[in-house]
């Protein structure tokens, strides 16, 4: 089976008489395809199907892109969504590259404005601790506001 593209998805949700029936099946079969994980996940996150996604992001971690982590963590209470940021966040900070660092504290800069200025003070100190030997993130978290 060849897989559909985002573009014949967003077509037949226009002209689909049963698009609720053929959603669900077009999501069960993209589901037993690993390799259409981004595919899957968009439609998921454009559909509004957030435990569904969680679902499939807790399954198949790895293959999630930082872009996706984010869009679903917008759809998410504070509470199932600094796991998402934080997560993307370290992603970038594995790459120990002055530029990931700065995507890094972009990434976290997104967590004031969710859970205010306390409850993000802790997450950056703890990020921090995690990576004591990395003066260049503690140097963008600055730039950033975070720190």
């Amino acid at each position: 089976m060849r897989s559909p593209s985002r573009e014949w998805l967003l077509a037949l949700k226009e002209v689909s008489p049963d698009w609720p029936g053929e959603r669900a099946e077009i999501v069960k079969r993209l589901w037993k395809r690993p390799d259409e994980t981004d595919l899957l996940l968009d439609l998921l996150l454009r559909e509004g199907l957030t435990e569904e996604a969680l679902r499939l992001v807790g399954e198949r971690e790895r293959n999630i892109p930082n872009r996706q982590l984010l869009a679903l963590s917008e759809q998410l209470d504070p509470a199932r969504a600094v796991p998402l940021i934080l997560r993307a966040a370290q992603r970038h900070i594995d790459r120990r590259t002055r530029g990931s660092y700065h995507e890094a504290a972009q990434v976290l800069a997104r967590l004031p404005a969710l859970i205010g200025k306390q409850a993000t003070d802790w997450e950056i100190c703890a990020v921090v601790e995690r990576q004591p030997r990395l003066p260049a993130l503690r140097d963008e978290l600055r730039q950033a506001g975070l720190l």
